[in-house]
């Protein structure tokens, strides 16, 4: 029994200690905070709107227990700290409590905050200058006038200066004038800060008479096209401020898609910036105009103007040409590299002829040329001695270099029956390098980027033939009829841009690719030799047959007749490449790696 009761007394014990554990003095009653400190001392308060305040307080707790702060703010709380700024910005009657807490409860200070509204001081003027109010001067002079203020609030301030009934000028408490005319005038200084405005006053008296003489004329304006695109070089000899006599004050030039003859087409002329700082009289004047339409035509006129606004009379007006886009190069022979001289350039209506390298400049094209065409007549329908090239071009923003391979009129010579191409060479370059533009096909050739082309040719015999000295043959066959070094022999397939690979099969022989370069250009090519082909078997055909998979390799397209190595569908009528195909690959090969065939026309 008396276990029991020892048992009981201590589970009481333990539980009346654990419930006043977190006290300083766990067996007494908890007391409050008390405020200790406070700042503003003052209970009540009184602030001008826009004003702000801070608010602090301090506690100490009799338990010695840890302590929080807050304020509120019309019973809105506002801050968790013992320190608070508040800005009043509108009238009104705020309450402020500051708040100290333990676990168990809180002491305050409160204060009441009673908010009005500032009184708005008018502006007044202290000082002016000048301080004299009656100010003479002369017709032409320059007067500067300022006012000092002191006010509650300058930055509202807004200031103007009136000339009788005329505003001269707002915003500053300065005002630099040039009075141009004879007369006695009032002139009123004001500054306002919106609400109220205070105002001072000087008497003028503005004798003698203004200048009535021009400027001379200007006779000798010069143009020419600038040095940057879009730009005219102006020069012309400087006039004298009376007549020829004097320095002027400015210059105006002003520019016209019509010759600029009368007043009316000078108002209507457009004005340019950049008019050089007048020099004395009988000096060259120098004006770069820019921002103007490159490549077209304009015409201008410049007047001289004095300090008094007179303009010289109007004098010559000029056609000039603004410095537009220039696009040079070099023309080739397709089939020789070798330059073109006398061959014509064109485009909108600028003609430039190729000299004896070849070089051409067309210099200040406008922006929307559309076509450049080179030609070495100008008769229509006839080709003359090589085909026409029109190129299509848009949106020129800067010079460029373009060069030009231009094809003989060349006419087949180994078409033979059935005359698929009429002798009309054009008609097979485009075919065969399947550029003609049909359904499904583009006008765009590419072909490698680079030469000779790197070839694996692995050692192979077949029927007592060995094939890689017939390959051997045939790429030096196309090497000779071309006058190119066109392939390469590399040892193993990796380093190589085209692989031939022998299958003991019965299939068609072919090329494949593999590979394109980013550009579309070839990057590895596969050429597949069955050796046991059945519709072209090696051992007949095998010259022809490595003769015609190396022009696929070289970007040649079947041709259409007979009188073709290329020739698709059928066996040729001969075992080399024709005439004909090498032209196609001189021409191809002495061209850029990408072009556009649609370019090439005959008229």
């Amino acid at each position: 029994m008396s276990r029991s009761i020892t048992l009981v007394l201590c589970l009481t014990l333990l539980a009346l200690v654990a419930s006043c554990i977190f006290q300083n003095e766990p067996l007494e009653p908890n007391q409050l905070p008390h405020i200790s400190f406070y700042d503003p001392d003052s209970t009540y308060l009184y602030r001008l709107a826009p004003d702000s305040c801070l608010f602090t307080i301090g506690a100490v707790d009799p338990d010695g227990d840890g302590l929080e702060y807050c304020f509120t703010m019309n019973d809105v709380l506002v801050c968790e700290n013992d320190t608070f700024v508040v800005r009043f910005d509108t009238t009104g009657l705020y309450n402020i409590q500051g708040r100290a807490y333990d676990k168990g409860g809180y002491d305050y200070k409160e204060w009441i905050v009673i908010v009005k509204e500032k009184a708005n001081e008018p502006p007044v003027i202290s000082w002016t200058d000048p301080e004299q109010t009656q100010v003479a001067c002369a017709v032409g002079d320059t007067l500067q006038f300022r006012i000092g203020v002191e006010d509650d609030n300058p930055s509202l301030l807004q200031y103007s200066y009136w000339l009788d009934e005329a505003l001269l000028d707002a915003g500053s408490p300065k005002l630099i004038h040039r009075f141009m005319e004879r007369g006695d005038f009032i002139l009123r200084g004001m500054v306002s800060d919106g609400e109220y405005n205070d105002t001072t006053q000087w008497f003028l008296r503005v004798a003698g008479f203004p200048d009535t003489i021009p400027p001379g004329p200007i006779v000798d304006l010069q143009g020419e096209p600038g040095t940057d695109i879009g730009t005219i070089r102006f020069t012309w000899t400087a006039p004298g401020d009376d007549g020829m006599e004097g320095r002027v004050s400015a210059y105006i030039l002003r520019t016209s898609v019509f010759p600029i003859l009368t007043e009316e087409d000078w108002k209507d002329a457009a004005g340019k910036v950049g008019e050089p700082v007048p020099s004395g009289p009988g000096t060259e004047e120098v004006m770069i105009a820019r921002n103007l339409n490159p490549g077209t035509y304009l015409y201008a006129t410049v007047r001289a103007m004095d300090d008094f606004f007179n303009l010289s009379p109007l004098g010559n007006s000029i056609r000039v040409l603004v410095r537009g886009i220039d696009v040079e190069g070099r023309l080739i022979n397709a089939l020789t590299g070798e330059p073109l001289a006398d061959l014509m350039v064109k485009a909108e209506g600028v003609i430039a002829l190729s000299d004896s390298e070849g070089l051409y400049k067309l210099s200040n094209l406008p922006m929307y040329t559309q076509f450049i065409r080179v030609r070495d007549e100008d008769v229509y329908g006839y080709v003359g001695d090589y085909y026409n090239i029109v190129l299509p071009v848009s949106g020129l923003q800067s010079h460029f270099v373009k060069d030009f391979c231009v094809i003989p009129f060349l006419q087949l010579q180994d078409e033979v029956a059935p005359y698929d191409y009429y002798g009309n060479f054009l008609l097979f370059f485009k075919d065969i390098t399947d550029t003609y533009g049909g359904t499904g096909h583009s006008t765009i050739f590419k072909r490698w980027n680079h030469s000779p082309i790197t070839v694996f040719s692995p050692p192979m015999t077949h029927e007592e033939m060995d094939l890689q000295a017939i390959a051997r043959q045939a790429m030096t066959d196309w090497e000779v009829l071309t006058g190119f070094d066109l392939f390469i022999e590399v040892g193993n397939p990796q380093d190589a841009d085209c692989e031939i690979i022998y299958e003991m099969a019965n299939g068609r022989h072919h090329v494949e690719p593999i590979a394109d370069n980013e550009d579309g250009t070839p990057a590895k090519r596969q050429m597949w030799i069955y050796l046991l082909a059945t519709e072209v078997p090696l051992s007949r055909f095998a010259d022809i047959v490595f003769v015609h998979e190396l022009g696929h390799i070289l970007c040649l397209d079947h041709s259409g007749n007979i009188g073709h190595i290329m020739v698709g569908g059928t066996m040729p009528q001969l075992n080399l490449p024709s005439s004909d195909e090498v032209n196609v690959v001189r021409i191809i090969y002495n061209s850029p790696h990408i072009f556009d065939s649609s370019t090439i026309v005959e008229e």
